[in-house]
């Protein structure tokens, strides 16, 4: 399970260079070169964070029988 901590913590990271470069084009005193360096950066990061995420999203596809049958059987309940 530590892989999969250790890509939620990229994908946060790669979130939060994200939040930061969005926050700095919408400044007002961001100059024409941090502009540039801030949609660079998030060209980069866009295309980081999709493979991170496709990632993600393969390794969650595969989740032990056991921790399948228990959500099902939580959702199946019957009323009392």
């Amino acid at each position: 399970m530590a892989d999969i901590d250790d890509l939620n913590r990229c994908i946060a990271g790669l979130l939060q260079l994200q939040r930061i470069s969005w926050q700095l084009l919408a400044d007002q005193s961001t100059t024409a070169d941090e502009s540039r360096a801030a949609r660079s950066e998030l060209r980069k990061t866009s295309s980081d964070l999709r493979t991170l995420l496709e990632m993600r999203s393969q390794r969650e596809r595969f989740v032990p029988r056991g921790v399948v049958e228990e959500r099902v059987e939580l959702w199946h309940t019957p009323a009392a």
